[in-house]
């Protein structure tokens, strides 16, 4: 399994090279399949079509875009491709989208066996479950704290990407350390331009930025 869980995507040259040692080729030699559906029901997506813009210009071989993740032809680009990319957006669309067409066996069965790279809700989606009061809290949706569910379940830890961003104000460590009675498992906490790498079974941070680890009630910040 080789997974690059970011915050932002490959915001930096640390990153861009981490997911090239990854895949064990150059971008000229590889087909990724861009699934953007957490963002499409969203009222602004300027971000998210100028993050597209930029994932253009690193050449890939093949680059499938999807929307919409339903059908033979998600099926299809899912078999063709080298690379998994999931952008952000709605974590629980992103999610629900996947359920609703019962695709999550056959995009689970695909993650194990090919290079994933997730950015926010694409990494997110792949924590136990949704974390829904780290949606409520830190990302400023408008959830019902008290109603979970399961995510995909590929990683047994969970992650708080976008740490200090100007766009999530209330996403900072005094905000995470007051819902430690809430954290379970162990959770990565991450600024953009940070990323947990897994190749194997074998889980680090890497990347650019400031960036914690909160494990047995202890916060450790990473150098």
């Amino acid at each position: 399994m080789k997974l690059l869980l970011t915050s932002a995507g490959l915001t930096n040259q640390t990153l861009v090279v981490e997911f090239l040692n990854l895949a064990g080729k150059s971008f000229a030699e590889l087909s990724v399949l861009y699934i953007d559906t957490a963002n499409i029901q969203l009222q602004d997506r300027e971000w998210a079509i100028e993050e597209m813009g930029k994932f253009k210009n690193f050449g890939f071989k093949d680059l499938y875009y999807v929307d919409n993740i339903e059908g033979e032809e998600f099926i299809k680009y899912l078999n063709l491709c080298d690379v998994i990319y999931v952008q952000g957006g709605d974590n629980l669309y992103l999610l629900n989208s996947i359920l609703e067409n019962d695709l999550q066996d056959v995009l689970i069965g695909a993650i194990k066996s090919k290079v994933y790279v997730g950015v926010s809700a694409g990494s997110m989606l792949l924590m136990p479950d949704t974390f829904i009061e780290a949606l409520h809290n830190l990302y400023g949706e408008n959830l019902d704290v008290n109603i979970e569910s399961k995510a995909l379940g590929i990683v047994p830890f969970h992650l708080l990407p976008h740490l200090n961003s100007k766009y999530f104000p209330a996403n900072n460590i005094e905000n995470i350390i007051k819902m430690r009675e809430k954290m379970k498992t162990k959770v990565y906490i991450f600024e953009d331009g940070r990323a947990i790498k897994i190749n194997q079974n074998k889980a680090e941070i890497v990347g650019e930025g400031e960036a914690y680890i909160y494990e047995n009630k202890i916060l450790c910040r990473l150098a």
